[in-house]
C-alpha cells in the first residue's frame, strides 16, 4: 500500500483519484528506484521490470489471532 499499488498481482497502480472520480487501476510495466544520502541534490532513478504473479502464487487463507478476540468480545 505505501507503493500505492491497487493489484500487484496484475501490476496496476492507483490511477489519479481526482482524474478518475474514485478507484481505478492503472496497469505498469516497471517502477523506478533510487538511492540517495540526506546531502545529495539529485537522485539517479533506475526502472526494475515487474512481473504478474497469476498463475504463479501459492496461499493458503487463515484467521489472524485478534479475529478469535473480537469473537469474544462480540459474544458477550
Amino acid at each position: 500500500m505505501l507503493l500505492n499499488f491497487f493489484d500487484p498481482s496484475t501490476m496496476q497502480v492507483h490511477d489519479d483519484y481526482f482524474d478518475n472520480f474514485g478507484v481505478e487501476g492503472l496497469s505498469i510495466k516497471n517502477i523506478y528506484v533510487g538511492v540517495a544520502h540526506s546531502n545529495s541534490k539529485h537522485v539517479s532513478m533506475s526502472p526494475i521490470d515487474l512481473h504478474s504473479w497469476r498463475g504463479n502464487l501459492k496461499f493458503h487463507e487463515r484467521l489472524k489471532s485478534s479475529y478469535y478476540i473480537m469473537q469474544q468480545a462480540w459474544r458477550g
